[in-house]
C-alpha cells in the first residue's frame, strides 16, 4: 500500500536524521565523507537514549512499530510513540511546545498547517540532510516554509475520491454516476434497500471539508483558486460552485444519506462500516480499499472502484501533496 510503503521510508529516514546526523545515506547517494560518518562507538553509547515520537493515534500504522523495533535492535535505542486523540493532537502538540516539553519528533501537518507552529523558531533546518537532495520538488515543498526543509513528507500525491462496494451497486443495478442528480437517485435506490449510503465521519472535523476542496479546484472555479483565496483575491461568497457544493452537501445530510449517527462517527469505524456492507460508499484516498482487505479479508474490497466527488456535477479528481511530516524538536537533547 502506498501509505505504508511511503511510512516504511519515512520513519527509518526521521529516525537515522536525529540519532546519527548527516550519517545516513540513501540509495544512489555519494558515501558521506569520513567526518560525516557516526564514530564506531556510537552505538554502545546511545544503548540508554530513548527518542520520544508524538504523533495523532491514526498516524502511526503497524508498520512504523515494527520498523521501530527493527531500529532498536540494530541501534539500541528506543522509540517510544507518544500518540494522542485525534481531536486533540493539535492543541496537546502546541503546549507542549510552548512548555519546552514536546518530544524528539513531532508529526505536523504539512504545509501551511505546520507553518502555525513557528517552525524557524521551534524546528530543525533539515535542509541539509544529504537525503534532501533525493526529494521530489512536491515532497520538498510540502515540507518547507520560507526556503528551508523542516519535514520529511511522510505522504505521497494523493486525492479524495468516493470508493464504492462494487457488489453492492451490481447487486442494485448502480452505476457511477456522471451528474449530482445521478448520485441522488443511486442514494435513494440504496437507502430503499436498507442499505446506508455514504460512511462520514462526521466527528473528524478535518474530513467534511473535504467534499469541498475536492471540487473547488476543479469544477469551474479553476486551479488557482486557493492561491487567490490565501492573497485576498478571491472571495468564498464569489464561488458559485462552492455554493452549489455546500447545498448538495446539506441536502445529502437531511436525506439521510450519511445515516443517523453522522455527527458521532469517527475515521476508525469507516472500516467496519464498509467491510462489513452495512454503508455503500466512503470519500477517502486512493489506497483505502486495502486498509479495509486488511481487517475485512471477506470484504471483497480489492475489487471496489472509486469515483469523483459529485458534487456540482464535478468530474475532475484533484490532488495534493499535503499530508502529514515528521519534524525535529530543536530543543532535543539528542540531534
Amino acid at each position: 500500500m502506498k501509505r505504508k510503503l511511503i511510512s516504511v521510508f519515512a520513519l527509518a529516514t526521521t529516525l537515522t536524521v536525529i540519532a546519527t546526523g548527516c550519517g545516513t545515506k540513501t540509495e544512489g547517494s555519494p558515501t558521506p565523507a569520513a567526518s560525516e560518518k557516526a564514530p564506531a562507538s556510537t552505538t554502545a553509547a546511545k544503548k540508554d537514549v530513548t527518542l520520544t515520537v508524538g504523533a495523532s493515534q491514526n498516524w502511526v500504522k503497524d508498520i512504523d512499530r515494527k520498523l521501530a523495533e527493527t531500529f532498536t535492535k540494530e541501534t539500541g535505542i528506543k522509540i517510544d510513540f507518544q500518540v494522542n486523540p485525534d481531536d486533540q493532537y493539535m492543541n496537546i502538540v502546541k503546549t507542549k511546545i510552548s512548555t519546552h516539553e514536546a518530544p524528539d519528533i513531532i508529526y505536523m501537518p504539512s504545509g501551511i498547517g505546520m507553518d502555525n507552529f513557528q517552525p524557524d523558531k521551534n524546528f530543525l533546518d533539515l535542509s541539509n540532510e544529504p537525503w534532501a537532495a533525493d526529494l521530489k520538488g512536491w515532497a520538498k515543498s510540502g515540507a518547507s516554509i520560507n526556503g528551508k526543509l523542516y519535514g520529511f513528507n511522510t505522504w505521497s500525491v494523493d486525492g479524495w475520491g468516493v470508493l464504492y462496494n462494487t457488489d453492492l451497486f451490481a447487486k442494485y443495478s448502480l452505476t457511477p454516476p456522471k451528474t449530482y442528480s445521478e448520485f441522488a437517485a443511486l442514494c435513494d435506490k440504496l437507502l430503499a434497500n436498507g442499505i446506508t449510503p455514504i460512511y462520514e465521519n462526521g466527528k473528524d472535523e478535518w474530513h467534511l471539508p473535504l467534499w469541498l476542496s475536492g471540487v473547488s479546484t476543479v469544477a469551474g472555479a479553476g486551479p488557482d483558486l486557493t492561491a487567490k483565496l490565501n492573497k485576498n483575491e478571491a472571495k468564498f461568497a464569489d464561488q458559485a460552485v462552492l455554493e452549489t457544493a455546500m447545498t448538495q452537501l446539506n441536502e445529502m445530510n437531511k436525506k439521510g444519506y450519511f445515516g443517523k449517527n453522522v455527527l458521532s462517527n469517527d475515521w476508525d469505524h469507516g472500516y467496519e462500516a464498509m467491510g462489513t456492507g452495512k454503508f455503500a460508499m466512503d470519500l477517502v484516498y486512493t489506497t483505502y480499499q486495502q486498509e479495509v482487505i486488511t481487517k475485512f479479508p471477506n470484504s471483497g474490497a480489492d475489487k471496489w472502484k472509486m469515483f469523483p466527488i459529485p458534487l456540482g456535477d464535478n468530474q475532475g479528481f484533484a490532488t495534493s501533496s499535503g499530508g502529514m511530516v515528521r519534524v525535529v524538536n530543536k530543543e532535543s537533547k539528542n540531534i
